[in-house]
């Protein structure tokens, strides 16, 4: 069989980044009654290939369910002092793409 008798191809590249969006909180919004922090993560071509996850520049280990695309961090896991907090997610997809997301959110604890 030659290659042209089995039909059309296609390559096609990926260098669509990541998306990260959140679920059950708004950027500079007061999240006191939130015992989780919930966001969807997405890649449409490629693949997640790693997630990182840091509050005020600390580590903290977000779950993955990856049937929904969904990650979440219980707050019980660790203690942050009350007022304003940057959450950082850094995002890379399975060819190398990165995305990094960014917001404040403010938690009485």
């Amino acid at each position: 069989m030659k290659p042209s008798e089995l039909g059309t191809y296609t390559l096609s590249v990926d260098t669509i980044s990541p998306s990260v969006k959140p679920i059950n909180f708004k950027k500079n919004q007061w999240i006191s009654n939130l015992n989780f922090l919930k966001l969807k993560v997405k890649d449409d071509l490629s693949g997640i290939r790693s997630i990182k996850g840091s509050i005020n520049g600390r580590w903290v280990l977000f779950e993955h369910e990856p049937k929904n695309n969904i990650i979440s961090y219980n707050f019980s896991d660790n203690s942050f002092p009350n007022g304003k907090h940057l959450l950082k997610i850094e995002v890379v997809d399975l060819i190398g793409n990165e995305y990094l997301f960014e917001t404040i959110f403010f938690k009485k604890y």
